[in-house]
């Protein structure tokens, strides 16, 4: 089991909006992201439960690296500006596709514990 550092960030609700808003922009995710999309929204998922406290098994620099990467798509301040045509969210794209492939055994953790979860809502109602 990993260290159970607790993460409460100050502005939840701007973090709750932005991960919404990004998981709702299915298609600029997948104009951005390709076929790592769904392993982003993924990504963003477990941010959200882990700040909520639903899932806490995974590791602080799992956490720091998505919430930095989250940071970094939705800031305005960028490598290269997202409103250069063709090439503007290549960066965005690229700090999030690593991100990705680092955390990968613990996104997919989480997709097991989600599916699990779900199961089990299922059978209990």
């Amino acid at each position: 089991m990993y260290n159970q550092t607790h993460f409460n960030p100050s502005c939840e609700s701007e973090l709750d909006s932005s991960i919404s808003e990004i998981s709702g922009s299915e298609s600029r995710m997948k104009a951005v992201l390709g076929d790592v999309a769904w392993k982003a929204r993924a990504l963003f998922r477990l941010i959200k439960a882990y700040s909520s406290g639903s899932y806490r098994d995974v590791p602080w620099k799992t956490i720091a690296s998505a919430t930095g990467a989250l940071v970094y798509f939705i800031s305005p301040i960028d490598a290269i500006p997202d409103i250069i045509p063709g090439i503007g969210f290549a960066d965005d794209a690229i700090v999030i596709a690593t991100v990705v492939s680092a955390c990968a055994y613990d996104i997919s953790q989480f997709l097991q514990w989600e599916r699990l979860t779900s199961r089990l809502k299922t059978v209990s109602k």
